[in-house]
């Protein structure tokens, strides 16, 4: 009931015997509200010329009376309008488009919008009917399509069946089993298609003369799910125009039947392109997903919409309905769009314990009266009159978001403020609220906070440096404080003596640490800086750790810990360098490194190159390159941050750069073929001469290479005579050397041919 269902097909005879009583306009047949024939077949009232439309109505809504001949309809009290967007066995772009317009509203009216659209057409695979779908979608109307009758290939589902926005039903048989010409998925948007199955074998139901008829095809199993639609929604009304909640419910209840030929996943929870997820089961999903009116118990709001990370209430009111003592039981379902909790049941027991007394009144007291944040406080409930029913519960919400139960409760608060405590009292027949501000104070307790929570200082040796601690009294009461020194220093003999028992800890005299002041008393809100001076006098170079120890009067911190840590730089000493190679050339690269014996981190080396050079680096090794002949006195001076430095002083002396002085090669083989790889080495004099060397091979014929090594190959492609020149260069100079070289043809292959040796003879007499 309250449900209008829509088809758009061939048309409709609205006063067949099964429909005349579901059609919304009986009286005015005509009505632009429940009827549009865009190409104007009928004439102006309904009429159906082939009679699927007709067929497929009395599927979803044909009449339940038993003096029929079939009883077809799946929800009977639906009421239906419908557009003839089929004007004979096919239907024209025009028909449909203007039949797509009119759902929105019919009669030029959006209030008039159907609820359940059913659509018994199809084929291809073609977008252009998408964006209605989409439209009816966003107006809350369900669009149902049947995939055609394609099958029993893959990927034969039709448009716009095959629509991610629309609702496509394939067809089964009695046995539950696929029926051949029920197309399948996936679809032209690779998505999984058919959502479902529904009975469309052999279905009978109404066609026009007021007779009756059996079809067979998707679309009366699509006009079973159109049917079911109509059914939820009358029976849940939160459901109405929540497509994805109804999918989502139609869905979850399907039987599942497992068939991957065209693609999916496994049952029971799997879906595939035959069956989608399965065969619609209309009772399953009437038990998930529709509402009963339970007389004593009712709810508000009953609809809603609860935004992410927020809470939405729903008031549940109980009342007996009977005077004996007794247990009712009933459930709430919440339908949402949460793809995971979907229905939602919730069990609720009714104790209905007969006649009952109400509370008259209820109140409470609470000590102490002003309790300071931290102490307990004692909360304790009265009412009237003794003789009311029980039980009498007492719930307690203290005002800072904790709870209690319970004629007496206890509380400890954490901060002062003004509290709003609220008692509720009830018993099975009353409730009664009552509330008091209860002033909680703040807490007479020092707070001590002390900064920076640790102290370091590197410096040099014989040195003073000095930083500053805070201590600040951040509480509501005077804060006592002292301060001392506390072992835990690397280097130091004695360690802290152990404390004597009930008197007060000792401390530590460390010989590098000094405090000033070292205790004191101070009023809430009041800071005093203490100034610690640091002594590296007489002290190694090496890193010493101590701790200072502040103790107060503080309750939640008596006493706070400040690690301290020295670090005593050494000043570099004892550097020198060594440099390869040995003697350089002129234009040679020298690599320099240094090194430090001591000295902290980080260092800085100075590099004198006796030239008329200098660099600074923060690295030990250096590179240089000298361009003239000579001894030159390099000086290398390590810094660090003390100051400290030592310098290192070496001669190096320099010699002149030897060139080539001649140059020759060899080769083999001497006279190589066509084709054939020569080895060639090449040779130069002096030996002494400078390296590196690179050699230049100009090989006669066109091609030429420059080598680092003295050894090169070449390979001849034609025959005759080649002049040969490999040029030696160093820094200094260069060589030649020239020769010429035969490169002979490539000899033919040669056979041999092994001959059997026999032997004659004679034996011997």
């Amino acid at each position: 009931q309250g449900i209008v269902v829509a088809g758009i097909s061939t048309g409709v005879q609205w006063d067949h015997p099964a429909l005349d009583q579901a059609y919304l306009c009986p009286d005015d047949p005509g009505n632009p509200r429940c009827w549009y024939d865009p190409s104007n077949v009928c004439g102006g009232t309904p009429c159906d010329n082939v009679g699927l439309g007709t067929h497929t109505m009395g599927t979803m809504v044909g009449d339940d009376d038993p003096a029929l001949t079939y009883i077809a309809g799946m929800a009977p009290d639906a009421r239906w309008i419908a557009c003839k967007g089929c004007e004979s066995a096919s239907c024209s772009t025009f028909a449909l488009t203007a039949c797509a317009n009119w759902l929105l509203q019919p009669g030029g009216n959006p209030a008039n919008r159907p609820h359940v659209v059913n659509n018994p057409w199809g084929g291809g695979s073609n977008p252009w009917y998408r964006s209605y779908v989409q439209a009816w979608r966003a107006a809350g109307i369900f669009p149902a399509f049947p995939v055609g009758g394609s099958g029993p290939s893959c990927e034969t589902v039709g448009s716009p069946a095959d629509y991610p926005e629309s609702f496509a039903s394939g067809a089964t048989n009695t046995n539950d089993v696929i029926a051949t010409f029920s197309a399948r998925g996936p679809s032209s948007w690779d998505e999984i298609k058919p959502e479902v199955t529904a009975p469309g074998v052999n279905i009978c139901s109404s066609v026009p003369g007021s007779s009756w008829s059996c079809y067979s095809g998707t679309s009366p199993a699509n006009s079973h799910t159109a049917g079911l639609v109509a059914m939820l929604w009358s029976c849940n009304p939160t459901l109405v125009g929540n497509i994805a909640a109804t999918e989502r419910l139609i869905t979850s209840t399907a039987v599942c039947i497992q068939d991957l030929s065209c693609g999916g996943t496994a049952c029971p929870d799997g879906r595939n392109n035959v069956y989608g997820w399965g065969r619609i089961d209309a009772y399953a999903a009437a038990q998930a997903g529709c509402l009963l009116d339970i007389p004593w118990m009712w709810e508000s709001p009953i609809t809603g919409t609860t935004p992410p990370g927020e809470t939405s209430p729903v008031d549940v009111t109980f009342h007996c309905p009977v005077t004996d003592v007794v247990d009712l039981t009933g459930t709430l379902r919440i339908v949402s769009n949460d793809p995971c909790a979907s229905p939602l049941d919730i069990p609720v027991t009714l104790h209905c314990l007969g006649p009952c007394e109400p509370l008259t009144s209820a109140d409470f007291t609470w000590a102490p009266p002003e309790p300071p944040a931290g102490t307990s406080v004692l909360f304790t409930a009265s009412y009237a009159p003794p003789t009311a029913s029980q039980p009498i519960n007492f719930s307690w919400a203290f005002g800072d978001h904790t709870y209690g139960s319970g004629i007496t409760a206890t509380h400890t608060y954490a901060a002062p403020g003004n509290y709003v405590v609220v008692l509720t009292a009830t018993n099975p027949c009353s409730l009664l609220v009552v509330t008091h501000t209860v002033p909680v104070t703040l807490p007479l307790v020092p707070d001590i906070e002390v900064s920076p929570t640790s102290l370091s200082a590197e410096q040099c040796p014989d040195t003073v440096t000095t930083q500053t601690l805070s201590i600040c009294n951040e509480g509501t009461a005077s804060l006592v404080w002292s301060l001392s020194e506390v072992s835990g220093v690397v280097g130091l003999a004695a360690p802290r003596p152990p404390a004597p028992a009930g008197g007060p800890s000792p401390s530590l005299d460390i010989p590098w640490l000094e405090e000033s002041p070292t205790g004191g008393a101070q009023d809430p809100g009041v800071c005093v800086l203490v100034t610690v001076r640091f002594d590296s006098s007489g002290l190694s170079p090496i890193t010493y750790t101590a701790g200072l120890l502040v103790e107060s009067n503080d309750p939640d911190e008596p006493q706070t810990g400040i690690p301290v840590t020295l670090t005593v730089i050494a000043p570099a000493g004892d550097a020198d360098f060594a440099w390869s190679p040995v003697t350089p050339t002129v234009g040679e690269l020298v690599h320099f490194t240094g090194t430090v014996a001591s000295g902290a981190p980080p260092l800085t080396y100075t590099w004198d190159w006796g030239d008329g050079h200098t660099e600074v680096l923060t690295e030990p090794t250096a590179f240089h390159t000298y361009t003239a002949t000579g001894v030159y006195t390099v000086r290398m001076t390590a810094t660090n941050a003390c100051g400290a430095a030592t310098a290192a002083h070496d001669l190096v002396v320099v010699e002149g750069c030897v060139g080539p002085a001649g140059a020759d090669f060899a080769w083999m083989p001497v006279t190589p073929t066509v084709g054939q790889a020569a080895a060639f080495t090449a040779t130069y004099t002096p030996p002494t001469a400078t390296q590196p060397l690179t050699y230049t091979w100009d090989w006669g014929d066109g091609h030429a290479e420059v080598l680092t090594e003295p050894t090169a190959f070449h390979t001849y492609t034609a025959t005759g005579v080649y002049t040969v020149r490999m040029t030696a260069t160093n820094a200094c100079g260069t060589a030649t050397a020239a020769h010429d070289l035969w490169v002979r043809p490539a000899l033919p292959p040669s056979h041999i041919i092994y001959l059997p040796l026999v032997f004659r003879g004679y034996a011997a007499p």
